[in-house]
């Protein structure tokens, strides 16, 4: 092979075990929770799942992106919104307005006084419009930051690959100063595989040439956090995020991998990724316990065939598919 090449059907296996990986760890955390000794084995092997989910989203959000926005450059911020930001934020939005009336801490108790009214509506605003009542979507935010950071990036990169290149960096750390702001740092740690996922679709043609370089930022990337932080646990997770993006880049530019087409995938790893918490969230608050992996996997299925119909045809109708 003369490039890095991820083809489809590669892409699209990863994205659903990543999609399930991540909703065995949510599942996982739901059901065992208050099992202190159960709890901390499952803790500490589904955590490790997610956490490899989590690297896999975003190296190959990077990625996928790059490669769209080589065949089919969008020159203006009102089309990189329309073709890039409202596909990822518009079924966001719409699974939360299916949601919101289900959220309870947001729709709890009646609001008396016009103070009350107003932090009533505030927090609807700020649940709908970015919070999403679903702790799992800290991921689209983070996403939809790097994907700002990404239109500038590129504008950048035509005139001065040096100063994209930092553009991405400087982007990439806002985002995780952000997240550790909102969540923890355990969370952010898989962040700057975006940008190295859109610099192994930009220099693929290299990297089979220069694989000892085109590694180089993933190792960077782990010294700098370990340096930092000095986590024995960061440095684990570290290791095994970035260790594994950089096994996948190795083999995939050195052999060529493909598997058997299956319709639909890679999309129904977002839907699967959108609705499984929900579901768990649901069931926990008002039955008080989790559900049975069984039930679990169903549930998910059937919910997210059925938002995955739902969402296109919206899409559609807006134009945005």
């Amino acid at each position: 092979m003369e490039k890095l090449v991820f083809d489809r059907s590669v892409t699209n296996a990863l994205k659903i075990a990543a999609a399930i990986c991540v909703a065995i760890f949510h599942h996982s955390y739901c059901v065992w929770c208050g099992t202190i000794e159960v709890f901390s084995f499952s803790y500490a092997a589904t955590s490790k799942l997610a956490s490899w989910g989590i690297a896999i989203f975003f190296f190959f959000s990077g990625y996928g992106l790059m490669e769209s926005e080589q065949r089919k450059p969008l020159a203006t911020f009102g089309c990189f919104m329309r073709r890039r930001i409202l596909k990822i934020y518009v079924p966001v939005l719409l699974v939360t307005l299916l949601w919101l009336p289900l959220y309870q801490p947001v729709v709890a108790g009646t609001p008396e006084t016009w103070e009350q009214v107003a932090g009533y509506i505030g927090r609807v605003v700020s649940t709908l419009f970015w919070k999403w009542g679903d702790s799992a979507l800290w991921f689209i935010r983070s996403l939809l930051q790097l994907y700002l950071v990404f239109f500038f990036f590129t504008k950048l990169l035509r005139k001065n690959k040096q100063a994209a290149a930092w553009a991405l960096m400087v982007g990439g750390t806002l985002a995780i100063y952000l997240m550790k702001c909102t969540s923890n740092e355990y969370q952010a740690i898989s962040i700057p595989l975006f940008g190295i996922g859109a610099f192994a679709s930009y220099y693929k043609h290299k990297i089979v040439r220069r694989l000892h370089l085109s590694l180089l930022p993933l190792a960077a990337c782990c010294a700098l956090y370990a340096l930092l932080h000095g986590d024995s646990g960061i440095t684990a997770l570290l290791l095994q995020n970035y260790g594994f993006v950089g096994i996948m880049i190795f083999v995939c530019s050195n052999y060529e991998l493909k598997l058997p087409k299956v319709p639909l995938l890679g999309d129904l790893s977002f839907d699967i990724y959108l609705v499984h918490n929900k579901i768990l969230e649901y069931t926990f608050r008002f039955q008080g316990c989790g559900l049975p992996l069984g039930w679990f996997a169903a549930l998910t299925l059937v919910f997210s065939g059925a938002f995955y119909l739902l969402r296109t045809r919206v899409m559609k109708l807006a134009r945005l598919s």
